[in-house]
């Protein structure tokens, strides 16, 4: 597949369309044709869709279409992913490295197959609960499992169905 990949992009060029919603990019510098933030490509048909006029009359960031929105938005929260915020975090993320680290390596070890890109999502939930499940007035951890998370996933995904079915039969 890779060489008939290169082929392509030696005849058309850097970004070449392989499937309906696939595009490969010959390189890590062809990457920034796609996502650049200066005069980025306009959003599709795809992002409104998520939004729920219902809930608030502004649109959730990531179904929002209006670039000069989206970035006013967007730069009110960047400074959460500064190189500084993250750095402060990183005793917090090194744990969960640890705790995943050692799972993997005990699944190893018993020869259990393991599911990586499971393992992956677990591990990004357990670094989101760690930066973010600690209530900072008493210093102490919320009590909350993923149990609970899942079961009020279930709870989201459906209200945001029934706003979709809804927007798409005219009500």
């Amino acid at each position: 597949m890779f060489e008939v990949q290169h082929k392509l992009h030696r005849r058309y060029g850097p970004l070449i369309r392989i499937a309906p919603n696939k595009v490969s990019c010959s390189g890590p510098e062809t990457i920034k044709l796609l996502y650049r933030t200066a005069a980025p490509l306009t959003k599709t048909d795809f992002y409104p869709v998520w939004g729920n006029p219902r809930m608030s009359k502004y649109r959730d960031n990531f179904s929002q279409v209006d670039e000069r929105l989206h970035s006013e938005r967007r730069r009110i929260v960047n400074h959460v992913c500064s190189l500084s915020n993250v750095l402060q975090s990183e005793a917090s993320i090194d744990r969960v490295i640890t705790v995943m680290v050692e799972k993997l390596s005990q699944m190893a070890r018993s020869g259990r197959d393991c599911d990586l890109g499971a393992s992956i999502q677990w591990y990004t939930f357990d670094v989101i609960g760690e930066l973010f499940s600690v209530q900072r007035d008493k210093g102490e951890k919320m009590d909350f499992s993923i149990r609970e998370v899942e079961k009020e996933a279930y709870i989201v995904v459906g209200v945001f169905l029934l706003a979709w079915f809804r927007t798409r039969l005219g009500r």
